[in-house]
C-alpha cells in the first residue's frame, strides 16, 4: 500500500511537470502569434488559468505525501510492527500453557511435591497467557 501510494504521488508529480510543459507549449505559441493579438491573449489567458489549475495539483500531491504517505508508513513501522511483537508473545505464553497444562496432566499424583510443582507452573503459565491475551487484543 505504501508502494502504491507513492507511486500514485510520483505518476502525480510526472503528470504535473507534463503539464507545465503543455503551459510552457502554449505561452510560446501565443508569442509566436504575435501577429493575431486576439489569440495572442486567449492562449495567454487560458495558459495563465491551466497554470494555476496544475500548480493546485501539486499542491494536493505535496499534502498528499504529507498527510497519507507519511502517516500510513507511520503506522506500517510501527503500529503493525508492534503488533506483530505482542502476537508473538501471545503466541508464545500460549506455547507455554499447552506445556504446562501436559505436565500438570502427566504429572504423578502419588508425589505430591511434582503435583504442587507442575499446578504452580500451570497457574503461572494460565496468568502469563491471560496477560498477552489481553495485551494482544488491546494491540
Amino acid at each position: 500500500l505504501v508502494k502504491q501510494c507513492q507511486a500514485m504521488l510520483e505518476a502525480g508529480r510526472v503528470y504535473c511537470q507534463t503539464s507545465k510543459s503543455f503551459v510552457n507549449g502554449l505561452r510560446e505559441l501565443g508569442h509566436q502569434c504575435s501577429g493575431d493579438k486576439m489569440m495572442e491573449e486567449c492562449l495567454d489567458k487560458f495558459s495563465k488559468k491551466l497554470s494555476i489549475i496544475f500548480d493546485a495539483q501539486g499542491e494536493v500531491i505535496e499534502t498528499t505525501q504529507k498527510s497519507v504517505k507519511t502517516k500510513l508508513q507511520t503506522f506500517v513501522k510501527e503500529d503493525v510492527r508492534r503488533l506483530k511483537d505482542v502476537r508473538k508473545e501471545f503466541e508464545r505464553s500460549s506455547e507455554t500453557l499447552e506445556g504446562a497444562l501436559g505436565r500438570n496432566a502427566q504429572a504423578p499424583r502419588g508425589k505430591q511435591h511434582e503435583v504442587e510443582e507442575a499446578s504452580n507452573a500451570l497457574l503461572n503459565a494460565r496468568k502469563a497467557f491471560r496477560s498477552e491475551a489481553l495485551d494482544y487484543v488491546l494491540e
